[in-house]
């Protein structure tokens, strides 16, 4: 079958199937007499196996180690409901705080100090509000923990957000602090007349070229995320 085809089938966007493609979830083979992929009915298979394993918002790195067998579903599927829970709570709160504004008819006199006071009265009897942790999210999501499940206490480290925030910030430390403290090294040493300035220079060149890996990475995630909710 035709990509169009397959979209049809499926009731999909053609450019969702070519995302799926470009990041290695689904491998149509080319038809020999044309430039045109031919998708099999395993294609067929795998991308409705894509499509349901979104619709319960795993990530594409989540659904690759499921369609490479390396991931345990039910492990998987148990760590999700409690994410989800967790944002079904977050949403009750935020949805509450809504409401609460609109029967105040808040505007542009917004009382900002007032809200944040209800919220935090809010938290204290059991309500949750989503977290402002985006880059650390990102940064949890690029260690690709899912990896990890099976082995001690892995089970128990990604059930806790907070826990997968440690370990990226733990992550995410080492790899900022250890360029940089060879490079202080590096120029005491050659302050003292003890160093090379050659290896200064190529540690400011490593230095520059590993924050904007990082940087290119993050936009990269996010340049996905959208991707994958459109």
């Amino acid at each position: 079958m035709k990509i169009s085809e397959v979209a049809k089938e499926l009731n999909v966007d053609i450019s969702t199937i070519r995302f799926y493609e470009r990041k290695g979830l689904v491998q149509p083979k080319r038809r020999a007499d044309s430039k045109y992929r031919e998708y099999s009915g395993e294609d067929i298979g795998e991308l409705k196996s894509i499509i349901l394993y979104r619709k319960l918002d795993f990530s594409i790195e989540e659904i690759r180690l499921l369609m490479a067998g390396e991931g345990n579903l039910q492990e998987m599927l148990l760590l999700r409901q409690e994410k989800l829970r967790r944002q079904q709570e977050e949403i009750a709160g935020s949805l509450a705080l809504c409401d609460k504004m609109i029967a105040d008819q808040a505007g542009e006199d917004l009382d900002v100090e007032y809200y944040l006071s209800y919220t935090r009265q809010a938290e204290q009897a059991g309500y949750h509000f989503p977290d402002i942790m985006p880059t650390l999210d990102l940064v949890t999501k690029n260690l690709q923990i899912e990896r990890f499940v099976g082995f001690p206490l892995a089970g128990w480290i990604l059930q806790s957000d907070l826990l997968r925030r440690m370990v990226a910030v733990l992550f995410l430390g080492s790899m900022v602090a250890i360029p940089l403290i060879v490079l202080v090294i590096s120029i005491a040493e050659c302050v003292r007349g003890e160093g090379s300035v050659m290896k200064v220079v190529v540690g400011c060149v490593y230095c520059i070229m590993f924050f904007t890996a990082v940087a290119t990475k993050v936009r990269g995630e996010i340049t996905n995320e959208s991707e994958e909710e459109s």
